[in-house]
């Protein structure tokens, strides 16, 4: 079962990008906006820098088994050209 399609990208500004989709009406989410190791039920000292470089460059979009193909399309084509400008 799928719930999130999740970009990842080093170059993206996301409050810029998670805007212009709200724009053309395609929502998004940060789901861990912070590492689970930084949380304060799991806080600790460790250092996980994947973790932490994940969690500023991830945004899902969205995705699921009741979706039509219109609405496939337009997510599909509202982020190639949000790239393509």
């Amino acid at each position: 079962v799928y719930n999130q399609y999740t970009l990842q990208t080093n170059d993206l500004d996301i409050p810029q990008f998670r805007k212009a989709m709200q724009e053309r009406g395609v929502p998004t989410m940060i789901y861990y906006p912070m590492p689970l190791h930084k949380q304060k039920a799991y806080l600790s000292d460790i250092s996980l820098p994947i973790s932490e470089s994940l969690s500023q460059s991830v945004v899902s979009l969205p995705i699921g088994t009741d979706m039509e193909t219109a609405q496939v399309s337009h997510i599909i084509h509202s982020v190639l050209n949000y790239f393509k400008h």
